[in-house]
């Protein structure tokens, strides 16, 4: 300790150094220990976000341009009352056409319209539907009278019924995920086989009533037209 104040530039060196060091002690920052949170982030997620601006964020979403339809496509060959129909969404796919609107899958299917209802033959009786601008995966046919119901694929549009009691009920309802259409006055008739066999016997009668006219009206043209011959040659023969 004598050697530092035998020298006269010493002791104020020390001193300067000693002042240095205190007064970086207490003017430096003390650190901070990063605590590691879950996920490895050493800040709350909450901070981290405060530093977003968001007055610069666009409030639009974004949206993806929606396919527009080929108006040069043709339209698919799709009759919904033909029977073994392929469905025109899969003829779409293949063949590059266009459909007619439908409702999608997950909303429950129009009624099919109910054609006609007549009888082949004996124990036979016959019902033909048109598909409804529905998504359809099958059809169900109830026959008053009949326990159950029956079902055909997407594709059948006639089923045989076999022996159906007169003045009996009979729907059609289509068929998918969503559900099973309500039967109404176009998708359900009764089976009146008299009055078809009626109706059947009148329009035979209007035709073969129109037929012997037109035979009725030849002949009395081709006599009219021999008569005026005739009477043409009888004229010559006097002169």
């Amino acid at each position: 300790m004598s050697l530092l104040f035998r020298n006269p530039l010493t002791f104020p060196l020390v001193l300067s150094i000693v002042i240095l060091v205190f007064t970086s002690a207490v003017t430096s920052p003390s650190p901070r220990t990063a605590t590691l949170r879950p996920g490895g982030l050493p800040f709350p997620l909450h901070e981290k976000l405060q530093d977003v601006d968001y007055e610069n964020l666009s409030e639009e979403p974004v949206s993806l341009p929606a396919p527009t339809p080929n108006p040069s496509a043709p339209h698919c060959d799709y009759n919904s009352c033909r029977d073994q129909q392929e469905p025109c969404l899969l003829m779409a796919a293949t063949q590059g056409c266009v459909c007619p609107g439908s409702t999608g899958p997950l909303e429950r299917p129009e009624p099919p319209h109910l054609f006609r209802l007549w009888r082949e033959g004996p124990g036979s009786v016959l019902v033909h539907w048109c598909a409804p601008a529905s998504n359809v995966t099958s059809y169900h046919v109830r026959v008053e009278g009949q326990e159950g119901q029956r079902e055909v694929g997407v594709m059948s549009r006639v089923m045989d019924l076999g022996e159906v009691q007169e003045g009996a009920e009979v729907c059609v309802q289509a068929v998918n995920f969503a559900g099973v259409s309500e039967p109404t006055s176009y998708s359900c008739t009764r089976y009146e086989p008299h009055s078809s066999e009626s109706t059947l016997a009148l329009k035979l009668g209007v035709i073969c009533g129109v037929a012997v006219l037109v035979v009725v009206l030849a002949l009395a043209l081709v006599l009219w037209r021999l008569r005026t011959h005739r009477n043409s040659r009888a004229r010559v023969e006097t002169w």
